[in-house]
C-alpha cells in the first residue's frame, strides 16, 4: 500500500505558520529578558508574543483590504 501525501488545506497552513511565528516571537522575547536581565517569565512572554501576533495580522488584513482600492474602480484598458 502506497501512501499519498497531499498539500496541507490553507486554514491548516495558516495556523501552523502562525503557531510557528508565535513560537519564534515568543522565544526571543524570552531571550531578550535573558540577555537584558528583565523579570522574563515564558508566559508573559508568550502572551506578549500572541498580543504582537494578533496585532500584526490584523493589521496586514487591513491594508490588503484598503489597498485594493473600491471595487470596480480600477485602471480601464480602454481609452
Amino acid at each position: 500500500m502506497s501512501w499519498q501525501r497531499t498539500a496541507p488545506s490553507p486554514a491548516r497552513r495558516m495556523v501552523l505558520s502562525l503557531l510557528v511565528w508565535w513560537a519564534g516571537f515568543t522565544a526571543v522575547l524570552w531571550l531578550l529578558g535573558l540577555f537584558l536581565d528583565g523579570p522574563s517569565s515564558l508566559v508573559a512572554c508568550a502572551a506578549s508574543a500572541a498580543l504582537l501576533l494578533t496585532l500584526g495580522e490584523l493589521g496586514y488584513r487591513l491594508n490588503r483590504r484598503f489597498s485594493r482600492g473600491p471595487r470596480g474602480r480600477g485602471r480601464s484598458t480602454r481609452r
